[in-house]
């Protein structure tokens, strides 16, 4: 049986009848160690410790309460670990195990945390010190009465320097937390109000990583206490079979490319062109099964047979001189074991699917715990589907798909189709280019600019495989895009894809925390590639300015930045208004298709395009990925596939039904929207879309509201997307009176406080540091003290920019960073970059400011985050300058109005919510940098623009340009006869 233990702050146990309870509990868990916190037993026993274990024989180690307060219980089954060696501290109890039948050696040790704030930090101090003073496999549980984020509690606000304090601890000693399953939170108040914390946690260092490397938690039933306990399963779990996948490793082998030509060479029987190619992918994946296990070997093995041969002739030459032939030999296989690294590096990045990390800087130790860490958060040991909680893996697996095989049937026979919407539609010729043959140039196009590192669908088969084999494959890749082209059909085998469950978030409770993807099958998704390039060239005729996403040269920062800017000049205008947020429940996943398709028709897409979205969409079969391993075989009956290229397009199509029927409202004058410029009633906007995340502004109106509603139903009608009215949100903006009234008529929930929208806290001070505080906490997951020290100094240089890219930036595009916040990170960067090994982890080896420079000035080119963020904000300015006809620009204009065509009215005020009052702020610097080349100069302003570098004529020469007969003259106006 594989060992597992239970840690649990059990609130006391002096009472006889909780101590039965707690040990019923207990046994049906059947674990081999029992940490108990809180146990408030002033003197521990062997009749207290049986009274709880069951067992007169189990070992036992105990730090005892004081004044019946705290105390540390530790017990366990002698037949399975015995006791080392034990320690105690302040505040935890220690015990070295070994396991019997292994010999494994390692660590637990329980902690219990302090309630009162100084106490906490000499708490985190001691874990520090528990952390270097322990060299075997470490593993830290119990309950640390300490958050690591706001998202690991709710109701009463925590302190966020104790939150840093804890993180620091953490990343320093290299700990990784173990997911938790089950739950959201560990402990919840007991007097029936909303206050829930994740305070019960476990963590390992990398040595027990290393020991045991399947390890999973998660959280058992809340009861005789008000704390989870925690169920850590420690031992190898079942044998899993992994889906086949091609490994890209096999690609540096020349020997593969000369197989695969033979291999290509026999015939393939079979009827239709897409038919033979899955065959002969089939063909295929039997032979490299055969050629890799009797041609290439495992990496793991050839390995360890070339350190033996070079350790065999080490030892020789210790004994006698080499001769010129073993010399050779030993140089050679150097040589051998370089390249065998190498390609055990390409194994696991592939695994990991870490597209930061260039290959070649010895970072395999990284990969390998990078993929042990994604195993056990990708884990599901439990989870509560509709109301009904499943344990262990085949129940687990069971469950989801029973629950996907109903979800995905469609249960409304024929749905509604609004007639009176103005749709646009495509012309004949816009019709007639999407019929076009699949040339080779676009199919290339297509896979050239496909990620060879992402996880194949059924087939196995990666990205990088069709590129680098495309010379022999290509001929009967053409002739199956070719068939399809006049058929619209595939065999089920290559429309067959998987739906991988992708954890929302880090402790997994309910179905609704998994987002499903699709890996669809290499060919399917090459046809949808194609298809999704061909959608993308017509979509910005298709889709109104209200959406942002999914629209070539429309950006998400540019819907944040409308939805901020609306909000400001409402507040501005003193006149309240309401703006609802909505939730889509499984967007993707409940599209019908019936409406997709007389959607398409209606804006005139050809029937020959339909049938080919049929072909490649419609008729899959669907395979869940659960822990693992591939669950389940069933049909689907509507939604759009999240991971398929054509499904954000054909998703943008279906929500400007919705948009088309608030525009219809407006029009009517059943609704008012919100005005950018609200004294001019010049600039509405009733709704805004970035996909499926809409805002919806109106008038603080019964009757516009429920016309809103009407409108929603009626979507929900026709496109079988259902608006989740609960975790929809209304935000009342300005003096709207009994907002509880409107919320209670919508059906949702209301706030005046700042929401969350497409990332961005619409309705915060744009200029709080409070706002900067999830990104600095993203941040320090990403730079994880474990990961600074299983990599190269490059390769923490290379995570950094790569986080910067992703998290800070995107909140530097739109927002002024307070310095401290800009501090706080660049604090987690340094720490990152020189806290990476040893006992120097702490010791900067460089100047920070001589880091930011230059490589070419001896720097390290780290990005300095002051200058990136302004640079981003400068950005704007250039795009409003030079993005003419876009919608955000005209509703900027509209707010502040300019006599240039080339800058905005500068903005001194606002009500804290204006986004564009912080931008403009950098004219100053833009201008310093920039200068218009003014053409023929019709369209450049002589005094006002700066069309001479670094100067504005009407601020350099103020006497003159107050003067002059025409203030608003044109270059053109005053040019000579020469044009100069």
């Amino acid at each position: 049986m594989n060992p597992s233990l239970i840690v649990w702050n059990v609130r006391g146990l002096g009472d006889f009848g909780k101590r039965g309870r707690v040990k019923r509990l207990l046994a049906r868990r059947k674990a081999s160690i029992v940490g108990l916190v809180e146990t408030k037993w002033n003197q521990c026993s062997d009749e207290l410790i049986a009274g709880v274990s069951g067992s007169r024989d189990s070992g036992w180690a105990a730090v005892n309460a004081v004044c019946n307060a705290g105390g540390i219980a530790i017990y366990w089954d002698k037949n399975c670990f015995r006791s080392v060696s034990s320690r105690v501290g302040a505040y935890y109890l220690q015990v070295d195990f070994q396991e019997e039948c292994s010999q494994k050696l390692w660590s637990l040790a329980v902690v219990y945390g302090p309630q009162d704030r100084e106490e906490k930090l000499a708490f985190i101090r001691e874990i520090d010190d528990l952390c270097s003073g322990t060299e075997i496999p470490l593993c830290i549980a119990g309950d640390f009465n300490l958050v690591r984020s706001h998202e690991d509690y709710r109701g009463a606000r925590r302190n966020t320097t104790l939150m840093d304090e804890f993180n620091e601890c953490i990343n320093i000693n290299g700990l990784l937390e173990i997911p938790l399953s089950g739950s959201l939170f560990t402990w919840c108040r007991g007097d029936g109000s909303d206050s829930f914390s994740r305070i019960d946690r476990a963590f390992i260092n990398q040595g027990f990583d290393q020991l045991y490397q399947n390890c999973s938690m998660m959280a058992l039933e809340r009861v005789e206490s008000d704390h989870n306990p925690l169920l850590i399963k420690l031992g190898a779990q079942d044998r899993i079979r992994r889906p086949w996948k091609f490994e890209n490793m096999w690609l540096q082998d020349e020997r593969f490319f000369r197989d695969l030509e033979t291999w290509m060479r026999s015939d393939v029987e079979g009827f239709g062109a897409a038919f033979r190619w899955s065959q002969r992918l089939q063909n295929l994946k039997g032979l490299i099964k055969v050629w890799n296990k009797e041609v290439f070997g495992n990496i793991n093995t050839r390995i360890e047979m070339v350190l033996s041969k070079i350790n065999e002739l080490d030892l020789a030459g210790q004994a006698r001189p080499l001769s010129g032939g073993e010399i050779n030999d030993i140089n050679g296989l150097k040589i051998d074991l370089s390249r065998l690294l190498s390609l055990q590096e390409i194994l696991w990045r592939q695994k990991v699917k870490e597209q930061w990390l260039k290959l070649g800087d010895d970072n395999s130790r990284y990969f390998h715990v990078v993929a042990n860490n994604k195993r056990r958060f990708n884990m599901i040991e439990c989870i509560n589907i509709q109301g009904v909680r499943f344990e262990g893996r085949a129940d687990v697996a069971k469950g989801v798909v029973d629950f996907y095989t109903s979800f995905f049937r469609e249960s409304v026979v024929r749905r509604p189709f609004p007639r009176n919407l103005e749709l646009a539609k495509l012309n004949e010729s816009e019709a007639a280019s999407l019929m076009q043959v699949f040339s080779e140039a676009e199919i290339w196009t297509s896979l050239r600019d496909s990620d060879g590192w992402k996880a194949p669908g059924p087939d196995g088969f990666s990205w990088d495989f069709y590129k680098r084999c495309w010379p022999l494959i290509r001929g009967e890749v053409l002739n199956a895009l070719s068939e399809f082209h006049e058929t619209g059909t595939l065999p089920k085998r290559i429309t067959h894809s998987f739906l991988c469950l992708v954890p929302k978030r880090d402790a997994v409770e309910d179905i609704k925390d998994l987002r499903p993807i699709s890996l669809m099958g290499s060919l399917n998704k090459l046809i949808s590639k194609i298809l999704a390039r061909r959608l993308s060239l017509v979509l910005p005729k298709l889709v109104s300015s209200f959406q942002q996403a999914s629209v070539r040269g429309r950006q998400i920062s540019e819907a944040a930045l409308i939805g901020f800017e609306l909000l400001d000049s409402r507040k501005k205008s003193r006149r309240p208004g309401l703006i609802f947020k909505l939730d889509i429940e499984r967007a993707f996943d409940c599209v019908s298709w019936g409406c997709l398709f007389r959607t398409l028709a209606a804006v005139g897409f050809p029937r020959k395009w339909c049938d080919w979205i049929r072909g490649t969409m419609c008729s899959p079969v669907i395979s869940t990925i659960i822990n693992g391993e591939a669950k389940g075989f069933f049909n689907t009956g509507k939604g759009l596939r999240q991971g398929d290229p054509l499904s954000p397009g054909l998703f943008t199509l279906i929500m400007e039904l919705l948009s088309s029927m608030l525009s219809k409202l407006r029009d009517e004058g059943k609704i008012r929207g919100f005005f950018m410029n609200d004294l001019g009633r010049e600039g509405e906007v009733t709704h805004l879309l970035f996909a499926d995340d809409t805002l919806i502004f109106c008038e603080a109106s019964v009757d516009q509201v429920l016309y809103i509603l009407s409108a929603l139903v009626c979507f929900q009608a026709v496109s079988g997307l259902k608006i989740n009215l609960e975790k929809s949100m209304m935000i009342a903006v300005g003096d709207v009176p009994n907002p509880e009234f409107f919320a209670a008529v919508f059906g949702c929930n209301w706030t005046r406080d700042a929401v969350r929208y497409l990332g961005y806290p619409l309705g915060a001070k744009v200029n709080s540091a409070t706002i900067w505080e999830p990104i600095i906490e993203k941040m320090e997951r990403r730079l994880a003290g474990w990961k600074g020290r299983l990599l190269s100094l490059g390769g923490r240089l290379v995570l950094n920019s790569a986080v910067l890219n992703s998290q800070p930036t995107y909140f530097f595009s739109l927002f002024k960073a307070p310095r401290g916040a800009i501090q706080k990170m660049e604090k987690i960067q340094r720490r990152f970059i020189w806290g990476g090994t040893g006992e120097d982890r702490k010791m900067p080896l460089v100047n920070w400011d001589l880091c930011k420079a230059s490589k070419d000035n001896g720097g390290l080119a780290i990005k300095d985050l002051y200058c990136v963020n302004k640079a981003l904000l400068i950005k704007w300015l250039w795009k409003y300058a030079t993005d003419r006809g876009s919608w955000w620009r005209e509703l900027i204009s509209i707010k502040y109005p300019a006599d240039s065509e080339w800058q905005s009215k500068r903005c001194r005020s606002g009500f804290g919510e204006s986004v564009w009052a912080n931008i403009t702020k950098e004219y100053d610097e833009f201008w310093k940098v920039c200068h218009i080349d003014p053409g023929s100069g019709e369209w450049v302003s002589f005094w006002k623009d700066c069309w001479i570098p670094n100067h504005v004529l009407a601020d350099s020469f103020p006497r003159v340009a107050a003067v002059a007969t025409d203030p608003d003259a044109r270059v053109s106006d005053l040019a000579n006869n020469t044009g100069s």
